[in-house]
């Protein structure tokens, strides 16, 4: 997966924000102001850059990338909760949209590489294809215990990492896995 390269003063802000939602909720007040105001000077940063991969970018603001009832893109949704774009990136919750848009989707290397390998030797037709990865991916949530993640994201993530035409079905596939 494609990682974001950050700038030397990119990188100090990534180093000094504390990426611990729960042990950052146990800092003072002044702390925490000061982590977000680094998450949205990195997030303005890259942005600014035009460095986050398209795929990335569409999955948070094109609302077609949105696989839930609402209508609204997730960019959409986290300004109307938040009051602005710039407070949007000093949201707390925007971390784990920042991470998505530093380092891709938040899965083991090794259910990247196994996803990658069967998009990538494109054995069979589509239905034969999309049968193979849709039971990889079912198999991968239960073996590797990936329930605390939601894996139905996430794999919708590495399906547009990889360029696959139907992670509305990957997404479904591994919404269909229930922990035993």
């Amino acid at each position: 997966m494609e990682k974001v390269k950050l700038t030397a003063e990119e990188q100090d802000l990534f180093d000094n924000i504390n990426w611990d939602l729960d042990d950052l909720g146990k800092q003072d007040y002044e702390v925490r102001m000061s982590h977000f105001e680094k998450l949205g000077q990195l997030s303005e940063s890259l942005i600014g850059r035009k460095v986050i991969p398209q795929h990335r970018w569409d999955w948070f603001t094109n609302p077609e990338f949105r696989i839930s009832k609402s209508t609204k893109s997730r960019s959409k949704s986290f300004v109307e909760n938040s009051g602005s774009v710039k407070e949007m990136f000093r949201h707390p919750h925007f971390m784990k949209v920042l991470n998505y848009f530093i380092f891709g989707p938040d899965l083991p290397e090794k259910t990247i590489n196994g996803f990658v390998e069967i998009v990538e030797s494109d054995r069979g037709t589509t239905g034969m294809l999309m049968d193979e990865i849709c039971s990889y991916v079912r198999k991968e949530i239960r073996d590797e215990q990936l329930f605390d993640h939601d894996p139905a994201t996430e794999f919708f993530k590495l399906a547009l990492e990889t360029g696959y035409h139907y992670p509305e079905t990957i997404h479904k596939a591994a919404k269909s896995v229930r922990r035993r």
